[in-house]
């Protein structure tokens, strides 16, 4: 069927945009309501229906321009059609708030920077919407702050300023007078010449990316300072020393003098001041001067006195007491420019801090010295100190021996006393002997040899001594030494000797060596007997002995062989081969802890590895010797078996199999190579397959016996299973020929 759309009624026209579509679109030229009729027509039939539309105008409010603003709030503002209508946000970055939704003028806040859309929106009475849209962009407001700081001060007044602006970039500061920074925290430094107090207005501007900018100003109030001056006569001289202060400072009130030398602060405006150096150095004292006005601004001037040290010097002698000639050791401080000495015996000097005098009593009489030192510093100030020197009067020591020499066995000496005065003596005749007579009875010696004879004169405070020395050659000396020895090489021998009167001494060992060692060790390396030589030298004269014999026995020599030098365990030798030549004992270490006192032993090895065979002899002297061959043996693992072509049994009947490895009779058929076997079975067969003999030991082997009869010669059948000891089994056959 087709259907048309029809203008019905209406206060103007109307048109569609197709009116045979049952949707089709309607637009009129005049507001108001209009009746539409739909028809359909099918096979000539009709058919029609009515529908009423109203055709209202839709709302048209405007909206304030899009603009851009620092800061997170502002007025949004719509220009109404109807007298209704709503603020709604669109888009934007953050949460938001209207003071009043419905109002055309509201303002609305943002709690994040960003671009915001905003729309007006309006409702009419016939349900149609009209809506504008302003767009915002919110930035970042610039807030300038400054941290406090101290805003009164005395000139020169310096602040550094601590900036804590927030969402700004950059920054410019004006200090009120006349100069400008752009420093994020600037350093000024506020100054005034004049004696009044001066305000400075300070100001701030903050900015940042966004052209958002805020400013913030303040106060400065700097306060005159005074000026602390001061002069002294005399700044440096001898302590003690008295310095008086003209005190030159302008625009203060008030002083406090600190002098630096730890005594108490004065207030004079004029003081005067004693500085003492108690120190053996120049003393500085800086001397500090703070002037302070009625606003309670300061100054400070400082200088140094200096005080030249003047000390209390002691003056030491060393020793202060003593005999006659005594050489004193006079020392006093160090650090002047100049001593003068005086002794007290007639005698001055120009030197230093320390010297030396020898001091004579030529009286019966103790003789007391003072001694005056006077030191000028290189400021040219004067020390002095004094002290005094005891000297006692001293003996002259005088004696002569006779005879000075002499040989034994004369060995009598006399001793005469030639000292002058009244003093007690002590005689040393230089052999431990001592007598304290003034003239001792003439002395005689035991020994020969050379003396220092001694004579101590002395006092209740002083002595001298006095030598002499004597001679009493010796005689021909006379050789004891020794001993006779006999040993193993290397014998190692100390000999002893007693020889008297003898100087030096020449050793003949009779093996080719020499030594002058009065009682030598000498090692003797060699078998053989040996006559030890003597020869003594004295001042008597030469005497030569060989009395003492020394014999060196020979060592054994331990030889040996391994054989063979590889094995496997667990069950085959090692044939040790003894070749060792003169020895008598044996000790076998087989390198795993096994031992043995054969002469040639056989030794069987249980583990794999490498072992050090040591092979230790002795001789019926009782001298021993050894030898170690390393790795002379390597146990490892694994196995080998062969067996014999043909063997002849022994007809004297069966012998169960049993036989000695290596035996050349050749009665018994068994493995003449079995190396590493753990495991073992031989089976016998005859050519047409009957079983005739089987063992699983292999120390028995097959004596060619069947059931107690000998077996027919002919060629039989063998059979071996075996596993080595590395757990390799095998399995072999052959054939052997016996042989009657």
């Amino acid at each position: 069927s087709d259907g048309e759309w029809q203008f019905y009624s209406g206060p103007g026209n109307i048109s569609f945009d197709d009116p045979t579509r049952p949707d089709a679109t309607a637009q009129t030229d005049i507001y108001g309501t209009y009746e539409l009729m739909w028809s359909l027509y099918n096979d000539g039939c009709t058919d029609s229906g009515i529908v009423q539309i109203t055709f209202a105008e839709s709302p048209s409010p405007l909206a304030g321009a899009d603009i851009k603003v620092c800061g997170l709030s502002d007025t949004l503002e719509a220009i109404p059609d109807i007298a209704h209508g709503q603020w709604s946000v669109t888009s934007g970055p953050g949460n938001i708030s209207f003071t009043d939704s419905t109002n055309p003028l509201t303002e609305v806040t943002v709690d994040a920077p960003g671009t915001y859309s905003f729309d007006w929106i309006e409702v009419s009475p016939e349900g149609c919407i009209g809506k504008a849209t302003q767009i915002i962009e919110f930035m970042p407001q610039a807030v300038a702050e400054v941290n406090s700081f101290n805003s009164t001060g005395c000139s020169p007044h310096e602040i550094s300023f601590t900036n804590s602006s927030v969402n700004t970039d950059s920054y410019q500061w004006g200090f009120g007078d006349g100069s400008s920074s752009s420093n994020e925290n600037p350093t000024h430094v506020f100054q005034i010449t004049g004696s009044i107090p001066e305000t400075f207005k300070v100001t701030m501007q903050a900015e940042n990316s966004y052209n958002c900018n805020d400013k913030i100003s303040f106060d400065v109030i700097v306060n005159p300072s005074p000026t602390a001056r001061f002069e002294a006569a005399d700044m440096e001289g001898c302590s003690p020393l008295i310095v008086g202060f003209n005190n030159t400072s302008s625009g203060a009130d008030s002083y406090l003098w600190d002098f630096g030398d730890n005594t108490p602060a004065v207030t004079d405006r004029h003081p005067e001041h004693t500085f003492v150096n108690s120190e053996d150095y120049v003393q500085s004292y800086l001397v500090n001067l703070v002037a302070e006005n009625s606003y309670g601004c300061t100054d400070h001037h400082s200088g140094y006195v200096s005080a030249y040290p003047v000390r209390t010097i002691n003056l030491n002698a060393s020793p202060q007491e003593g005999c006659s000639p005594l050489s004193v050791l006079l020392t006093t401080e160090p650090g002047a420019k100049e001593y003068s000495w005086n002794y007290g015996d007639g005698n001055t000097e120009q030197g230093t801090y320390t010297t030396s005098h020898i001091f004579e009593n030529n009286t019966s009489e103790d003789l007391t010295f003072q001694i005056d030192v006077t030191g000028t510093s290189t400021f040219g100030c004067s020390e002095q100190a004094s002290t005094t020197v005891l000297v006692h009067p001293s003996p002259k020591a005088s004696f002569d021996a006779t005879p000075h020499e002499q040989q034994m066995p004369e060995r009598t000496v006399t001793v005469t006393n030639q000292t002058p005065g009244q003093w007690n003596y002590m005689w040393d005749f230089g052999d431990g002997t001592t007598a304290d007579e003034e003239n001792p009875s003439p002395y005689q010696y035991t020994e020969s040899g050379n003396y220092e004879i001694f004579l101590r004169a002395y006092s209740d405070y002083c002595e001298t001594q006095v030598s002499t020395m004597i001679k009493i050659s010796p005689m021909v000396p006379a050789i004891d030494y020794g001993d006779d020895q006999s040993g193993c090489p290397p014998l190692t021998v100390s000999f002893f000797n007693n020889t008297l009167d003898a100087t030096s001494y020449l050793w003949e060992f009779g093996d080719g060596r020499l030594s002058q060692d009065p009682e030598p060790t000498h090692t003797f390396r060699i078998p053989g007997t040996y006559n030890v030589k003597l020869t003594a030298y004295g001042p008597g004269g030469t005497v030569t002995s060989d009395d003492v014999t020394i014999e060196v026995f020979e060592n054994p020599t331990p030889i040996f062989e391994a054989v063979p030098k590889v094995v496997y365990i667990p069950n085959e030798g090692v044939n040790f081969i003894n070749k060792s030549e003169n020895a008598d004992n044996y000790l076998w270490l087989f390198g795993d802890g096994e031992t043995s006192a054969e002469f040639s032993p056989t030794h069987v090895y249980s583990s794999t590895g490498f072992y050090n065979v040591t092979l230790s002899v002795e001789n019926d002297r009782g001298c021993t010797n050894e030898i170690t061959i390393p790795n002379a043996v390597k146990a490892e693992q694994g196995g080998e078996i062969e067996l014999p072509n043909a063997f002849t049994p022994n007809k004297n009947g069966p012998s169960n199999g049993q036989y000695n490895y290596g035996d050349r009779s050749n009665h018994v058929f068994y493995p003449f190579v079995q190396k590493g076997i753990v495991e073992y079975q031989l089976q016998i067969y005859s050519r047409w397959g009957e079983l005739m003999f089987e063992s699983n030991d292999i120390n028995q082997g097959w004596d060619g016996y069947f059931r107690g009869n000998l077996s027919p010669q002919g060629v039989y059948i063998w059979r071996i299973t075996a596993t080595y000891s590395n757990g390799k089994r095998i399995e072999k056959t052959g054939d052997v020929t016996l042989l009657r």
